[in-house]
Order: structure tokens, then C-alpha cells, then sequence
């Protein structure tokens, strides 16, 4: 809270103090981001990398399954070490399966953010590029919240920009 606190009253002391030539823009990145080609593409790959993994875990959620089957179908013909022993391994392969989805979780989170890192490198380029080609001294992002009225929004230039 009190780095944005920090930010707004710096981003305020800088439009007080510039000169009267400085220009001021806005851009919504997130807007950019929604329709560029590479996010559908982004969108696609992550599918298909989401629908793999889920593919293995319901093989191995189905496989845990049979195994609590074959636990009560034949539990009553086992002794009660026979029984202990397989409660313990149905355990440890629920254990396994949890530790699964969350390996699974993490996998999907980091390929969502590299397959992310060039397109967000991409729009960042082209907002600075839109701010050096038309003099803006100054880029917000446009949902920062900081009220301030006066500025241009260029997302429009930026998707120009991209060719979208």
C-alpha cells in the first residue's frame, strides 16, 4: 500500500512539475492482450498441455479407483496384515494423486507464464515505440486508478502497432 501511495504522489509530482510539454498517454494493455493472434495461439497450446496432463491424472485417478474396488471386493478373504498393508499403499496412492494435481497445477502455471513472457514483452514494445513515435512523455496503464483526467489512451495505436 504504501509503494502505490508512493507511486501516485510521485506520478502527481511529476505532471506538477513538468513542463508544459509534456504529453501524457494511456494504454490498456489487457485489451491488446485479448485480441492479439499469439494469445488465441497461447490459448491453444495451453489446451492441449492442459488436456495431456489431465488425460495422465484420470488414468491414475482411474487406476486408484480399481484399487479401492479390489480393496472391498476381496478385503473380506484377506487377513488383517494382508489389510493393513493394502489400506497403507491406498493411502500412499492417494498421497500420490494429490501430489499429482498439485505438480500438474504448478506445470500449467509455469508453461501459462512463459508462452506468456514474449507476448507481454511484445505489447510492452509496442507501447513504447507508440510513445516515442508520437512524443508521449508519459504512459499510465489504464486501469492504475490514479483519476487523472487528462491524457490520450493509445490503445488503439498500440493494436495498430501489433497489426491486429
Amino acid at each position: 500500500m504504501k509503494k502505490i501511495i508512493t507511486l501516485i504522489l510521485s506520478v502527481i509530482l511529476i505532471l506538477s512539475t513538468a513542463k508544459s510539454q509534456t504529453k501524457i498517454g494511456y494504454a490498456n494493455p489487457d485489451e491488446v492482450f485479448s485480441v492479439m493472434k499469439e494469445t488465441k495461439q497461447m490459448d491453444s497450446m495451453l489446451s492441449i498441455f492442459k488436456n495431456e496432463l489431465q488425460a495422465d491424472y484420470t488414468t491414475k485417478d482411474n487406476e486408484l479407483e480399481k484399487m479401492f474396488a479390489d480393496f472391498n471386493k476381496d478385503s473380506l478373504k484377506w487377513t488383517s496384515t494382508v489389510k493393513g498393508a493394502r489400506r497403507i499403499l491406498l493411502q500412499k496412492k492417494i498421497q500420490e494423486l494429490s501430489d499429482t494435481q498439485k505438480k500438474y497445477d504448478e506445470l500449467l502455471k509455469a508453461e501459462n507464464a512463459r508462452l506468456m513472457q514474449p507476448i507481454q514483452q511484445k505489447i510492452f514494445k509496442a507501447v513504447q515505440d507508440v510513445a516515442k513515435e508520437n512524443g508521449y512523455t508519459i504512459v499510465l496503464y489504464a486501469n492504475a486508478g490514479l483519476g487523472l483526467n487528462n491524457g490520450t489512451d493509445i490503445t488503439d495505436k498500440v493494436k495498430k502497432k501489433l497489426v491486429l
